[in-house]
């Protein structure tokens, strides 16, 4: 009988974790979109309605239609780009951000907007018209033993 020889296997190396990063640009908020906007109510539900298409559009394009969901917990910074130098308060910018998380959900860029599954830090800079919203993803790095 033959002995197989023992095939000597090349050392396994370990990768630096290297988080995925994506950096989006959308258009400004619409003002009916605010929490304080005093609209109809099935106008500002068509306005969330296309937001929200609008951002999945955006995450859609930015990944070449290729399937891509960042790892939970996301981090994202999101930065409201302003159009002029008015005051405005940052709590109702990011609850009319809100239909974009959801877009980006629908895109598949992310797993869920929950708490546990997405932090958000927020900035907001005068950048001139038209304004936008600058949205950086950052995936989060496993747990040990992934």
């Amino acid at each position: 009988m033959a002995r197989a020889k023992s095939q000597q296997q090349a050392p396994i190396t370990e990768k630096a974790f290297q988080p995925r990063t994506e950096t989006l640009v959308l258009a400004w908020l619409l003002k009916e979109l605010s929490p304080n906007a005093r609209c109809h109510w099935s106008t500002k539900a068509g306005l969330v309605q296309q937001y929200r298409l609008h951002a999945k559009i955006v995450a859609r394009q930015h990944l070449g239609f290729r399937p891509l969901t960042l790892r939970p917990p996301v981090h994202a910074v999101v930065t409201f780009l302003m159009p002029d130098r008015r005051r405005r308060d940052r709590d109702n910018m990011l609850a009319a951000f809100k239909p974009a998380w959801d877009g980006f959900q629908d895109a598949g860029l992310i797993e869920d907007d929950s708490t546990d599954k997405l932090s958000i830090t927020i900035g907001a800079t005068y950048a001139g018209k038209p304004g936008g919203v600058r949205v950086v993803l950052t995936e989060a790095q496993p747990a040990e033993g992934e």
